[in-house]
């Protein structure tokens, strides 16, 4: 088993999550701890069979198209409850629960699965793309005067974290056959695997300024209701 960047940023996100839990567990961010464990594990177990001598190519995609289904759960389940439009809420439910379903039928019923997951994951890049950046709308424009600070939001780095994760990951998934059979590299390594990793570095760090974030926030709350009694 081989650790990667992913690991070491995963495995620091769920340290947070979990140092953190007083101050998250009467909210949606508790769900980070059994999310963030589900990932890094997930991960771990597929780096163990992608180098298993004995086992045959591709041995750990259907690994990882289980744990990209808990991402996309998880991320549609997170921006559901942060979005103010309702018919934004509707798209993301119904946006999040097609593209599951997409995966499921890719895990249970097929066998030449590379081309599909790639273009699955692309669309689910450009989709959570869209949520994101209308959820910014929301915050920095929209809603103007309800957040004077939104970098102060834990929500909003959330949504940073995604939206910088889901557009370069899809540009690499989108453009993965050209970029493998030109062999496109940087730094030594494959662009279409160096991409992803460098992504969710940002998505992890930004996973866990928001649950920093979310404790200032409890503590000022219970601060207030303090002073208020």
């Amino acid at each position: 088993m081989k650790i990667i960047s992913n690991h070491v940023v995963e495995a620091i996100g769920l340290v947070t999550a979990i140092l953190n839990y007083t101050y998250i567990k009467n909210s949606r961010y508790v769900y980070f701890i059994p999310y963030l464990a589900f990932v890094l594990f997930g991960e771990l177990g597929a780096s163990y069979f992608y180098y298993a001598s004995n086992l045959s190519a591709f041995k750990n995609w259907h690994i990882y198209l289980i744990v990209y289904m808990v991402i996309q759960i998880f991320i549609g389940y997170q921006f559901y409850n942060i979005l103010l439009s309702e018919k934004m809420k509707q798209v993301t439910f119904i946006g999040t629960s097609i593209l599951t379903l997409m995966l499921s039928v890719i895990l249970f019923f097929l066998t030449d699965i590379g081309n599909l997951i790639n273009f699955t994951h692309g669309i689910a890049g450009l989709f959570f793309s869209y949520i994101a950046f209308f959820v910014l709308y929301e915050k920095l424009i929209y809603s103007e005067g309800l957040e004077i600070r939104p970098y102060h939001s834990p929500d909003f780095w959330f949504t940073i974290g995604v939206l910088f994760f889901s557009v370069g990951t899809s540009l690499s998934y989108i453009l993965y056959f050209y970029l493998r059979n030109d062999n496109v590299f940087f730094l030594g390594m494959r662009v279409y695997h160096l991409l992803p990793r460098i992504c969710s570095v940002v998505l992890y760090n930004c996973y866990a300024v928001a649950i920093i974030l979310w404790r200032k926030k409890a503590l000022l709350t219970a601060s207030e209701n303090k002073t208020a009694h």
